[in-house]
């Protein structure tokens, strides 16, 4: 079976788990392996990974993805650590549907490898049902996340008649800021701006500081 990885992010190589996920996913078949995005070639760099790890290419994720589609390998893979389970599962959701619009068959398995080592860690199987999945689940002692849970958890807005907008990956104590003005704080890790009439009049996660609102004014939250 001929597999490609896509290794995202520096985190992910800096804490170990990139080779020793390369090296588990070797036992499966040939592993061609290449990084998605830039931010972590000096990672690859400094952990001597050159050889194993493709940077030859400044691809975005989902160009990386592509190729190994063109290559028409059997199983892709996507290795991920992001700062917290909303920000890697979004980050795969976005990934994997901007790899999607750029191809005909979606008929290649993508598998994303979210925090590893985490209690929150998780292996979300993108457009398939593999056993290998539930195999690596155990081995890693991670949770299987179907991609109707990342929709349902992280991109549905609940009332489509609010216009409000779901800002993924924030954590407590940061500041919120919309088009370079700071509008307020977080509270949580999951933050929904609110708007009526153009203007943001309310908030769920955070707290909002009015002399901001005042200071931004109109806004068009979709944009």
């Amino acid at each position: 079976m001929k597999i490609g990885i896509v290794v995202h992010g520096p985190n992910i190589i800096d804490s170990g788990y990139a080779i020793k996920l390369i090296n588990l996913i070797k036992n499966y078949g040939d592993v061609s392996v290449r990084l998605g995005g830039t931010m972590g070639r000096t990672a690859v760099i400094d952990a001597s990974l050159e050889d194993v790890i493709d940077i030859t290419r400044k691809l975005v994720p989902s160009d990386s993805l592509k190729i190994f589609y063109d290559d028409n390998v059997d199983l892709i893979f996507l290795l991920n650590y992001g700062k917290s389970d909303v920000t890697g599962q979004v980050f795969g959701y976005k990934v994997y549907n901007h790899y999607a619009d750029k191809i005909a068959d979606n008929n290649i398995p993508v598998i994303q490898i979210e925090r590893p080592g985490e209690a929150d860690g998780s292996i979300i199987p993108w457009n398939n049902d593999l056993e290998i999945v539930d195999e690596l689940s155990k081995k890693l002692n991670l949770s299987v996340v179907s991609p109707e849970e990342v929709y349902e958890k992280h991109i549905k807005q609940d009332d489509a008649s609010v216009n409000q907008r779901i800002v993924h990956g924030v954590s407590p104590g940061e500041n919120i800021m919309v088009n370079s003005v700071v509008i307020g704080k977080t509270n949580s890790d999951k933050l929904t701006l609110i708007a009526k009439d153009n203007h943001i009049v309310d908030i769920v996660g955070g707290e909002l500081k009015q002399h901001g609102l005042e200071k931004l004014g109109e806004v068009d939250l979709e944009s």
